[in-house]
């Protein structure tokens, strides 16, 4: 949650507390991928 938050500039920064856990490099390339496709969609939503 914190990683989208932080991709959208809503805070600078995706740290966490402890016991917190990280993303994978995996998870984050999966996140960035839905988060483009959201974005493309919307795009092309107002041209319909």
């Amino acid at each position: 949650r914190k990683y989208v938050m932080m991709k959208r500039g809503a805070i600078a920064s995706d740290a966490q507390r402890k016991p917190g856990s990280a993303l994978s490099a995996a998870a984050r390339q999966e996140v960035d991928y839905l988060l483009m496709r959201l974005e493309s969609r919307v795009r092309n939503q107002g041209s319909t």
